[in-house]
């Protein structure tokens, strides 16, 4: 349990025993703020790592939407097969929704001991559950999600040929765009289709009254193969 609470006004990584001023726990690992706060959490008390910590889904789609295209146009020139470029699109996308559930239930939940790994998975994740509605902070900055996006470009190099790396680097990189964009619209926007609304339902379930369920994002696959799934259903309580 992270012993050290966390300071709305102090930068997180100059204060040796970080607060926060909202009391409820999170799993005994992450606390909570309901939105009741104007200020935003702030990290890093240099101004670079603080602005590099941060983005919006304008940016995202800036970056990543050309890169994406680009990927699947030096696929289509290569020659990929037609039939072979729809069955590596819905092996891809499995794949990162397995991903997308991993990651977050694994990498972003991991309970470490150590003073610096608590401080280390607050500062990847904590701090999303404990300022849940800042939207410069519901998609994951270029800082983090470029260099990540390149090793695992790497290791489709190693996997695929060059016509299936290059579409499937492109399948890949669209459904975490779409992932980003759907987590930012979940905490910002109420949503006007029924997924929309429903996938919002799922999301918030995981952050308000049932934290170690509902991992996945853009779909719920994977929480109902591993048993991670919560209702969304309004009329439950703690939703």
């Amino acid at each position: 349990m992270i012993a050290a609470l966390v300071d709305f006004v102090r930068p997180l990584v100059t204060d040796d025993r970080p607060r926060h001023n909202d009391g409820r726990s999170l799993n005994g690992q992450f606390r909570v703020a309901h939105g009741s706060n104007q200020e935003r959490l702030r990290l890093f008390e240099n101004p670079v790592l603080e602005w590099l910590s941060r983005d919006s889904p304008v940016t995202l789609m800036a970056f990543w939407l050309p890169a994406a295209c680009a990927a699947l146009g030096a696929g289509l020139w290569l020659g990929i097969d037609p039939v072979a470029a729809a069955g590596w699109t819905v092996v891809t996308v499995l794949v990162w929704s397995l991903f997308e559930y991993v990651a977050h239930r694994f990498l972003y939940h991991a309970r470490l001991r150590s003073g610096w790994g608590k401080r280390l998975i607050f500062i990847t994740h904590g701090c999303h559950h404990a300022d849940p509605d800042d939207p410069m902070r519901n998609v994951m900055p270029l800082s983090v999600s470029i260099p990540t996006g390149l090793m695992l470009f790497g290791l489709d190099c190693l996997l695929l040929q060059p016509p299936e790396r290059f579409w499937t680097a492109g399948v890949f990189a669209l459904s975490y765009a779409a992932y980003d964009v759907t987590h930012w619209r979940a905490h910002q926007r109420a949503g006007r289709s029924a997924i929309a609304r429903y996938l919002r339902r799922h999301h918030m379930r995981h952050h308000y009254g049932r934290e170690g369920t509902n991992f996945g994002v853009s779909s719920p696959l994977w929480d109902i193969v591993f048993g991670t799934f919560a209702s969304s259903d309004r009329t439950e309580s703690g939703g």
